[in-house]
């Protein structure tokens, strides 16, 4: 499922978007909440921003069900890699704005999926060992 999960990031990020002529790349931090800041595009922003956590909760839960003993340091690793590739990629194809701050939410969704992955992993685990 993981893998499953992965090549449709791929296909609604990079291999279906329309090509926009240029590239575009963003290379400041958070300057998305800059536009929050002074409500410009208030909306928009906050969606996208959400959005860009959403599409990589998956990931994370994937990793923790798929490699139980997987450590948090190699799905932050996993997820900076794919969410990377994707920016990479939307760069030299020019259908995407390369943004850090899309990095960044990504790999947050990843590790937030996987923290919410291991909280239930352990919760299963105290409910097993209750009924022993």
């Amino acid at each position: 499922m993981l893998m499953e999960w992965v090549v449709l990031i791929f296909c609604s990020t990079v291999i279906f978007r329309e090509t926009r002529g240029e590239s575009v790349i963003n290379l400041v931090p958070l300057s998305s909440y800059f536009c929050i800041a002074e409500n410009s595009y208030l909306k928009e922003v906050a969606v996208i921003n959400l959005l860009n956590i959403c599409v990589f909760l998956p990931v994370g839960i994937f990793l923790k069900y798929g490699y139980r003993n997987i450590i948090c340091k190699k799905v932050l690793l996993v997820g900076f890699i794919l969410s990377a590739t994707i920016e990479l990629l939307q760069f030299l194809l020019c259908n995407g704005v390369c943004e850090i701050d899309d990095i960044i939410h990504n790999v947050a969704g990843c590790m937030l999926g996987y923290g919410i992955a291991s909280l239930l992993v352990l919760r299963i685990n105290v409910v097993k060992n209750s009924f022993r």
